[in-house]
């Protein structure tokens, strides 16, 4: 590690003690050295504080209380010595050229603000994508202004991103009362402001284990409502508009359908309502009526069809 490193590795860590160290290693493994390691641990009760100690001398270790992804992430940025900020989330990995990689591509291309890439997708230990953006059919993907296209497909993954340091004096820290999308918020800001590099390789190994912060459904799409509803209101760019109006409809929707099969009717049918706003769409009245109707008549609907809340009663 040297005194003022290159870049700096912001590693954001909650109750993940049982990964912490395969994380870690597989940055100490990179081929480019010149780095300094920058662990935030969010108020973990589990082991986390004892491996850290395991690192002492190779790692910067900071305890805060519980704030969530981004409080954690903003505390790393603000502790980073370096002008180049890498995200590892503690359950995922780093194939070991990923910081030669991006550092080489960001030097020889000043004017990008965010360096992405693509990645692995493992599922429970099993490589379910060996190349995640194509195999998942992503278009949008490239380097240039991306912040329209960011507006049609979230395909900026956070432990794919090298982002400058000045690029959070300009757009801000990470938005702390987000505890998902909190990335997607982040970087449509930083997009606004800066072109995008990409690296189509993938460098990234992520994680998927069952506990991620995604899988908890309304949380994640009241939180796309929000940052959408947030970038309507400050964008004037007319296809932005248009673009934000079709996303809105797409998470009020798909809200909706989450309140309707778990049972509750009044939230389904004010986020169908929603849906409306943005433009008309069949399936959103038809749900609506749906949700509208007395619970018997629905119990009776979704026995004979097998589907909605109460198809298995």
């Amino acid at each position: 590690m040297t005194t003022t490193p290159r870049v700096s590795v912001v590693i954001p860590t909650y109750n993940y003690g049982h990964l912490l160290e395969q994380c870690l290693e597989s940055v100490f493994a990179q081929t480019y050295k010149d780095y300094e390691v920058i662990l935030v641990d969010d108020g973990s009760t589990d082991d986390t504080p004892g491996i850290a100690a395991r690192y002492e001398g190779r790692i910067r270790y900071f305890r805060k209380e519980n704030g969530g992804p981004s409080s954690a992430r903003n505390e790393g940025i603000r502790q980073a010595r370096g002008p180049l900020i890498a995200f590892l989330d503690s359950d995922d990995l780093w194939l070991p050229h990923k910081l030669a990689v991006q550092t080489a591509f960001a030097d020889a291309h000043p004017e990008y603000g965010l360096v992405y890439c693509d990645m692995q997708h493992v599922e429970h230990g099993r490589v379910i994508h060996h190349s995640y953006l194509h195999e998942r059919g992503y278009t949008c993907t490239g380097s240039g202004w991306k912040y329209v296209d960011l507006l049609r497909e979230g395909f900026v993954f956070t432990p794919t991103v090298l982002v400058r340091k000045e690029c959070f004096s300009a757009a801000g820290m990470h938005d702390e009362g987000l505890r998902t999308c909190q990335d997607l918020d982040m970087w449509l800001r930083i997009a606004k402001l800066y072109p995008f590099g990409f690296i189509d390789e993938p460098l990234v190994v992520r994680q998927y284990h069952g506990d991620n912060s995604t899988t908890n459904a309304e949380r994640y799409h009241a939180n796309h409502i929000r940052v959408f509803l947030r970038e309507l209101e400050s964008t004037a760019d007319e296809t932005a508009k248009q673009v934000l109006r079709g996303r809105l409809s797409e998470q009020y929707f798909a809200l909706g359908y989450h309140y309707f099969s778990t049972g509750s009717r009044r939230q389904a049918r004010r986020c169908f309502r929603s849906v409306l706003n943005y433009g008309m769409r069949a399936d959103a009245v038809r749900y609506y009526a749906l949700a509208a109707l007395p619970e018997g008549l629905l119990r009776g609907l979704c026995a004979v069809t097998g589907r909605g809340p109460y198809a298995s009663s």
